[in-house]
């Protein structure tokens, strides 16, 4: 089955700006969405706040964990160069110490973030 270009999170902010008065077939025309699967999309999630359709499913936090792990994996490669170089040509320390506090920093990133946002 093909992915809906429309994630969940879209869709209940759609039918929010319903709710707050904004004419459906404005809101169609702006999303680029047929007023009938607007319909659909609002007896489905309508009431729904974003949380409560999320604990049924994927967590956004997954999202933003994986591209803060890999920036840490990108910043740790860095790290291991600053070393590197540091020990071959003499380089100062202070670029190796600024990436090591930003390693640090981005594992507390990684770390705190709830598992379900």
């Amino acid at each position: 089955m093909r992915k809906s270009k429309f994630t969940e999170t879209l869709i209940v902010g759609m039918i929010k700006e319903a709710e707050s008065g904004v004419p459906v077939p404005e809101i169609s025309r702006k999303h680029g969405v047929g007023q009938s699967t607007f319909y659909k999309w609002r007896s489905k999630y309508g009431g729904m706040e974003v949380k409560q359709h999320l604990e049924g499913g994927q967590s956004l936090s997954d999202t933003h964990r994986v591209a803060l792990v890999g920036e840490r994996n990108r910043w740790e490669d860095l790290y291991q160069s600053a070393i590197t170089l540091n020990h071959f040509e003499g380089l100062n320390l202070t670029i190796a110490a600024l990436k090591v506090s930003h390693l640090e920093q981005l594992n507390n990133e990684i770390f705190a973030l709830p598992i379900w946002m």
